[in-house]
Parts: C-alpha cells; sequence; structure tokens
C-alpha cells in the first residue's frame, strides 16, 4: 500500500480506536465499582470520635451511633451538633489520650475520644452505607452519561 492511502487510514483507526478503548476501560472499571463492597462497620471496634462512613455520616464516640453533622459542628442559627442535638455550647475534645473505658473507648476529662457503636447504631449505618454506595455508582454510557435519576 502506498502512503497516501496508508496515512489515512492509520489516523482514522486512531480517531475510532482510542475512544473506543477509553469507553471499554471506562465501563470496566465502571463494573469493578458495582462489585465492591460498601463500606461496613462492627460494634467490635472502637471508633474514633468523627469517623466518617459515606451515607451513614459521623460517628459520635460518647453517643455510640452516627450522625449527619460532625460532633460539634457549628450552624450560627442552631449552635452546635452532638449526638443528634443541638446545643448553645461547644464541647472541647480531648487533648491528650486517656485511660480505656469498660467499653473500649478512651475518655479524656470525661470526654469519650473513641468507643464501640451499640449493634442498633451498628445496624443503621451499614444499612446507610449500602444505600448510599448502590445510589452512587455510575451506571454504563461514554463520559459518565447515564446516571440514576430519582423522579
Amino acid at each position: 500500500m502506498s502512503r497516501e492511502v496508508l496515512t489515512p487510514l492509520l489516523i482514522a483507526a486512531g480517531a475510532i480506536g482510542l475512544p473506543l478503548l477509553i469507553g471499554v476501560a471506562q465501563c470496566s472499571r465502571t463494573q469493578s465499582q458495582a462489585d465492591a463492597a460498601p463500606p461496613t462497620v462492627n460494634e467490635d471496634t472502637a471508633y474514633a470520635n468523627n469517623s466518617f462512613l459515606p451515607g451513614a455520616g459521623y460517628y459520635h464516640a460518647p453517643h455510640g451511633a452516627w450522625f449527619p453533622f460532625a460532633y460539634n459542628f457549628h450552624d450560627p442559627s442552631r449552635g452546635y451538633f452532638r449526638g443528634g442535638q443541638w446545643h448553645r455550647d461547644r464541647e472541647e475534645p480531648p487533648v491528650t489520650p486517656g485511660s480505656p473505658s469498660r467499653t473500649g473507648g478512651a475518655h479524656t476529662a470525661g470526654f469519650v475520644s473513641s468507643s464501640r457503636p451499640s449493634p442498633e447504631a451498628v445496624q443503621r449505618a451499614n444499612a446507610a452505607a449500602a444505600s448510599h454506595h448502590a445510589n452512587t455508582i455510575k451506571r454504563g454510557g461514554f463520559g459518565g452519561s447515564a446516571r440514576p435519576s430519582f423522579s
């Protein structure tokens, strides 16, 4: 074949082949995301205050559960959030590690810096994390244009 024919064929093959290769790689990666298990927690592990689990939120060690806002999150109109309630004053976090508590957590000056969650809190957190994981996986399409819709 002459160069006059070969060059345009190579350019056309590259123009078609490269996007096709990228699309196949994207579909493969999306499928591996779908196969991956969502993050989970268990009641035998002591979690540090403000540990984050996508879908479940932030762990509040003194309360042994996950909440939508970080411990001591501040909203000027409502105050400081902790344990599912709004408070006028901020509770100061620990400065130095304390001794382990009966529940496997650490106390410092009356503040629990880590603890084990209750079985009910673990169940709620894992269900929320699984739901979040299922709803955030990209499904199909070049460029990720196909997304789950909620009507």
